[in-house]
């Protein structure tokens, strides 16, 4: 007998329907996640001194435009 993993339409469907449940319930996970890496990566840019914010090519105002900018966005 030959089997095949996917040759059966709603097969098929079923294994899409599981790849899209598992792709949000990830997304869920994780975005809490990337949202408090922002948020500390905004607060620690916040934090450099003026001498800092050169080193890295940063001006004042770029530091605090992108501090200022909500967590929950790029």
């Amino acid at each position: 007998m030959n089997y095949q993993t996917s040759s059966h339409p709603s097969r098929q469907h079923s294994e899409r329907a599981a790849g899209d449940l598992f792709g949000i319930l990830n997304r869920l996970v994780e975005t809490p996640f990337v949202w408090l890496e922002r948020l500390q990566d905004r607060r620690r840019l916040a934090d450099l001194d003026d001498h800092m914010l050169r080193d890295i090519g940063i001006s004042r105002s770029e530091a605090e435009d992108v501090a200022s900018t909500p967590f929950w966005r790029r």
